[in-house]
């Protein structure tokens, strides 16, 4: 099982904040992965958190 099959949720936190190229979390794995938006929480502050949840491959 590669490590990108581990992870079952993702959540980030956007900041309202330019900084450049960025990283990719995952690096250059090649496998398409499918997630489902879960929720979605905008603060005062601008920032914005996202969760993601990974779809089941049981289709």
């Amino acid at each position: 099982m590669s490590s990108a099959m581990r992870v079952d949720e993702i959540r980030l936190m956007i900041a309202p904040v330019i900084l450049g190229d960025g990283l990719r979390l995952f690096g250059d794995s090649g496998t398409e992965q499918k997630w489902h938006l879960k929720d979605v929480v905008a603060n005062k502050n601008g920032f914005v958190e996202l969760s993601y949840k990974r779809q089941s491959t049981d289709s």
